[in-house]
This record gives C-alpha cells, structure tokens and sequence, in this order.
C-alpha cells in the first residue's frame, strides 16, 4: 500500500469518527421532552363522551377529549381512531380532519386536542335509538379507550303546510316543524297526549281554525326548540311561538308545556261575542325571550297553569276582552334586563283599539322582580264599562287598594326553590288554605287533588 493510499484511509477513518462523536453529541443536545422515553404514561380527559337525545340528521354539538402525556420525554403514538369504519361520529385530531391518524408524536409535558361531533342518522324507529363507537389511543404496548354514546331520534317532519282538516297528531315519533304550519279556518288540529313538537327557529304554529291539544299530568304535549342539547334545555328566543288567528274559537290546550320560544301564545280575536276563544288548562309557558302570552279583545281562560321566566311579561291582555284566571301561578322571574309588571290588563291599546275590560283574577299568585314592585298593571278605559273580581290571591304590589278580599300582598312567598323553578309552597308558605275553594277546580297542575282548604296558585301542596 502507498503512503497516499494509507494517508486517505487514514483520513477517512478520522472523518468517521469526528462524525460519530458530532452526532452523540448532537443526541445528548435534543430536549429531553423531545427524546423517546420509557416513563410513557398518557393521562385522557375523560373515558366516556355522551351526548343527550339527538334529533336525526341535525348536527350536535362538538365534544372535547384532551390526551396528555404526564411523563418528561416524547410518546410515539401509534394511532388514534374510531373503532368503526362506518361510525356516525366525526373526529378532528389536533387540528386535522380525520377518524384515522397515525404515528403521532407527543412531546413530554404536552397535550392534543381530540374533537367529537355526530350526525345521527335515520334508524326508521319511533323511538330513540342508541349510538354506540369508541375511540381508540393506541401506543406500542397499550391502549385508551373512550366510550362514544348518543341516542338518537327520528322525527316526521312538517314544513311550510296547511294541515288538511281534522288532522291528529299521535305518537311516540315527535314531529319536526319549519317554517309555518298552518290549521285553517273550519278546521281542528288534535294533538294527543304525550306528543312532542319540536319547531325550528323562526318555525310557527299558526291556528286559523281550532287547536286541541289534549294532554295529561302523566303525558304532558311538549312544544319547544329542535335542539334538545343541555345547552338549549332551557334556553328562550329557539322558535316563534302559537299564533291563533282572528277568526280562531273554542281551542283548549291541556297539560301543555310551551317552552323556549320568542312569544309563547298570541291570540288577537276581537269579536263582539264572549265565547271562549282559548282555554289553558294545567299548561306551562316558560323561558319566552318576550311576552309568554299576548291577547287583543280575546275571551281567555287560565286554570291551573304557570308562567314562569319570561323576559317582558307573563301576561299581556290590550284592547279589552274577557279574562278569568284561576289558580295560576304568574312568576316573572326571568324580567332581569326588562324589568316589566308580570300581568298587564288595558281596556285600551290606542283610540282605534279599545273595549270594555272584564277580568276575574281568583286564587293566583302573580309575582316577580320588577323594579317598581308592581306585577299586577290594570288601566280600564272612562269611557267603556269595567269589571273587576280580584280575590284571594298573593300579589307583589305597592297597591294597597288590593289589600282586601283575601288577597295576600308583599309577603314572603316561600316556594320551595324559586333558582330551580321549584314553585310549590314551602312548608311556611302564606300560600297554604289561603284560597277560595271554587267547585270547578278539583286538582292542581300536577293532577294532585285539592283539600277543601286550597293553596293559592298552581299547585295545591300535599299535606302530611
């Protein structure tokens, strides 16, 4: 061998060492977060995502599972998937769109970010149906496993349609309404008890003819917002409301709830006769974004029913009509930015739109949070005839001409949970045997029977 030979060898050999040494040392360099470890140990948010009874082919809202690694140094991911091919859930993992990634590194001390959505399909059922997938985390040697569950339901849906006549809604398969439904003049819309509509928003309920919904303590009709998510339970302003036309006579809605909508029930007749336009009876009206009901010269009459978190007032009844409430619980607790009276009663709404006034006010309690102190607002007109039957109610008022025939005014209430709309009277309650026993009224809203010693309001309490 040649000296050049032995000196490029030589040469050569150097360079592979330097080069050997540079990346060791480079190795010991890398953050330790950075390097591959033992101490793999992966901590996830949550192992179960639930989501509550979802309408079918409607979005959900979106779930969050965070995965982070507690350890000092990287985990290699192998994979992070939904069990499923065919699932109903949608992942985005760390800001990618996908049900599938995989080799994923996640540096010590750090997280990501797992986003779970669902679009339930049509199961072709009456009734809900369970949603079962997992998500799997899966590393060299061991896996995480999150729980996906939902339920979910099929509706029949109704848009933008006059009913034909003497239609009857039943069943356990609620029904879906968008935009307008219309019952037309001549004609009944039954709704049988038990049934459940839900309306999309701006969606209306519009009563030409007559409306019967005939539910039960037992089998309530509900009507409220298509998203049933916890987020929109209870929250108002989701779809319009009832509309009852001016030629609309005789309807009676029982052991009805009416919630979450912009204007609960209007009803503008303004006939000359006093034939019952509207019966409520054991009904709920609550979480309106305005006015829970809103009535023009009608014949309306309320038993046993409850208003409750309303944005303006419970009641508005303008123009004159005929008004009988009995046992009613008026609570206008929901007025923390209009601040309005909870029952408003005017014999007149301009010059134009005036009439006589003729009211019955018996054993309701009409409270609320008004900055005036006043829930009860009645201006008859001089120049029409008024008549007032205001007895044995509880009313927060300054008025203390309201101080008489029974009423209770400006005591403390005692409802067993005003905050969790609990609006039974408590044990100490002024509302307990303090109401006039009316032959007609033999239950309170609940179904519960009423002694010969009633409570004032919707609910009668059981004594022991």
């Amino acid at each position: 061998m040649s000296k050049l030979t032995q000196s490029i060898s030589f040469q050569l050999l150097a360079l592979s060492v330097v080069l050997c040494f540079m990346a060791l040392l480079l190795s010991q360099c890398k953050p330790l977060d950075e390097q591959l470890g033992a101490d793999r140990r992966l901590e996830v948010s949550s192992d179960s995502v639930f989501f509550d009874t979802l309408v079918s082919e409607w979005p959900s809202f979106t779930r969050n599972v965070r995965v982070r690694n507690t350890g000092n140094t990287a985990v290699m991911l192998r994979s992070i998937q939904l069990r499923n091919s065919n699932s109903p859930y949608s992942l985005v993992i760390n800001g990618y769109k996908t049900n599938s990634l995989k080799n994923i590194r996640l540096l010590g001390k750090d997280s990501l970010l797992i986003q779970v959505s669902l679009k339930a399909p049509k199961n072709g059922s009456d009734n809900p149906q369970q949603l079962l997938d997992y998500i799997d985390i899966n590393q060299e040697s061991e896996r995480n496993t999150v729980v996906l569950s939902a339920w979910a339901q099929d509706v029949s849906v109704l848009e933008n349609i006059e009913l034909p006549c003497n239609t009857v809604f039943s069943g356990a398969k609620p029904y879906r309404i968008k935009g307008d439904v219309l019952v037309p003049e001549g004609c009944t819309l039954t709704i049988e008890a038990g049934v459940t509509l839900l309306f999309d928003a701006k969606a209306r309920l519009l009563v030409g003819g007559q409306l019967k919904a005939l539910g039960t303590p037992e089998k309530p009709i509900l009507m409220t917002g298509t998203r049933t998510e916890d987020a929109y339970a209870e929250a108002p302003g989701q779809w319009v409301g009832l509309i009852f036309g001016s030629r609309s006579q005789g309807s009676r809605l029982e052991s009805t709830i009416i919630k979450n909508s912009e204007s609960g029930i209007y009803i503008g007749i303004n006939d000359a006769n006093s034939e019952q336009d509207l019966v409520l009876d054991k009904c709920q009206i609550r979480n309106v974004s305005t006015i829970g009901l809103t009535a023009f010269d009608a014949d309306l009459v309320i038993i046993n029913s409850e208003f409750y978190n309303c944005l303006e007032h419970s009641i508005i009844c303008a123009a004159g009509g005929n008004y009988k409430f009995y046992n009613n619980t008026f609570a206008n607790y929901g007025s923390f930015f209009f601040e309005k009276p909870a029952v408003v009663m005017l014999a007149a709404l301009d010059e134009e739109n005036k009439n006589a006034l003729r009211i019955e006010l018996l054993n309701n309690v009409i409270t609320g949070v008004s900055q005036g102190g006043n829930e009860l607002f009645i201006q008859p007109d001089a120049s029409l005839p008024f008549e007032a039957l205001i007895k044995n109610n509880y009313i927060r008022t300054f008025q203390t001409a309201l101080d008489t025939g029974g009423n209770i005014i400006n005591k403390d209430l005692k409802f067993v949970n005003t905050a969790n709309r609990l609006l039974q009277p408590d044990s100490l309650s002024v509302l307990i045997d303090a109401a006039m026993p009316l032959p007609f009224i033999k239950d309170d809203l609940t179904g519960q029977l009423r002694d010969a010693k009633p409570d004032i309001g919707a609910y009668e309490r059981k004594k022991r």
